[in-house]
């Protein structure tokens, strides 16, 4: 499921920088309280001249990714 939210993000931030000329990206909230999330775009952005600075997660609380998490668990999935 990250892997699926991180491809997203990288899409549209790829789709962005050819639009304007962004250095510095803060993130926080939602589904960047994710270390997945986080490293994956410091990553990314280190390949495409992005300071990435992500937020500390306990500022970036996510109950959404424990709900999908849990409904994946009830369906049996």
């Amino acid at each position: 499921m990250f892997h699926c939210i991180g491809n997203s993000l990288e899409k549209a931030l790829s789709h962005i920088l050819t639009k304007h000329n962004i250095t510095t990206l803060i993130t926080a909230g939602g589904v960047m309280a994710n270390t997945y999330l986080q490293d994956r775009l410091v990553h990314w952005g280190h390949h495409h001249d992005l300071d990435v600075l992500c937020v500390s997660s306990k500022y970036s609380a996510d109950n959404a990714s424990g709900n999908a998490y849990g409904a994946k668990v009830v369906e049996g999935e």
